[in-house]
């Protein structure tokens, strides 16, 4: 009698491994909801806003160059009140303020500016701008702190260097802190700037005078060595 083969054991079928494909497909629909989840008034009111602010701002440009002052500055401080942060705004607004001869409500503008734009160019033009109105409405230690942020990015703006440095050697050491970061920056720019080794030493060398009188033996020696080894480049 013949001998019954055994009937084969089903091999079972591995589940699929998920993929990245896969989950993008699932959660899609998840992604889909939540990019939608902004009730419609709210959507209306960003619109509006905006509107708002377009609107505003043609009508303070419009005044501005027709040469209505009081009106653009009207159409700005209404801006203003709702977003405070359009920087085309404010910079419009400074420029109002400084033809009306508003100096402090110009240096708040400016002080603004300073911080929120990206841009280190801007900033640094803001802040010189800055350091002026405050010496125009007689602030001086404003003026002068105005200056040293501005020198910190434009260290090699040498006729305002010589001016603000003259100053704060004016403080002795209370301001030997302020002189040794400016030129340590004014080194490090002429460096980049490709300036002879000797220019480059001789503000390091001012770097570590300004670092001992402030008290900073570590950053003096090492503005010192840094000089030294220039001399012997």
């Amino acid at each position: 009698m013949p001998t019954a083969t055994p009937a084969p054991t089903p091999t079972p079928t591995p589940a699929p491994t998920p993929t990245l494909d896969d989950d993008a497909e699932d959660s899609a629909p998840i992604l889909k909801s939540a990019r939608f989840t902004a009730p419609p008034d709210a959507i209306a009111g960003k619109v509006a806003e905006g509107d708002l602010i377009d609107d505003a701002m043609a009508r303070a440009t419009e005044r501005y160059f027709t040469g209505d002052l009081a009106g653009a500055r009207e159409a700005l401080e209404a801006l203003l009140a709702v977003d405070p942060d359009v920087i085309m705004a404010l910079e419009l607004y400074q420029e109002i303020l400084g033809a009306l001869g508003e100096r402090l409500q110009r240096a708040e503008i400016l002080e603004q500016l300073a911080v929120r734009v990206f841009d280190a160019q801007a900033s640094a033009a803001y802040l010189r701008a800055l350091g002026q109105a405050r010496a125009a409405g007689a602030d001086a230690v404003g003026s002068r702190t105005a200056f040293v942020r501005y020198l910190r990015l434009r260290p090699l703006d040498i006729a305002l260097f010589s001016r603000v440095m003259v100053d704060l050697e004016g403080d002795g050491a209370a301001s030997a802190a302020d002189r040794a970061e400016l030129w340590e920056a004014r080194a490090d720019a002429l460096d980049d700037a490709d300036a002879s080794d000797d220019e480059i030493a001789q503000a390091l060398t001012s770097a570590a005078k300004a670092h001992s009188e402030a008290g900073n033996s570590a950053a003096a020696d090492h503005a010192s060595a840094r000089a030294a080894a220039l001399a012997l480049a």
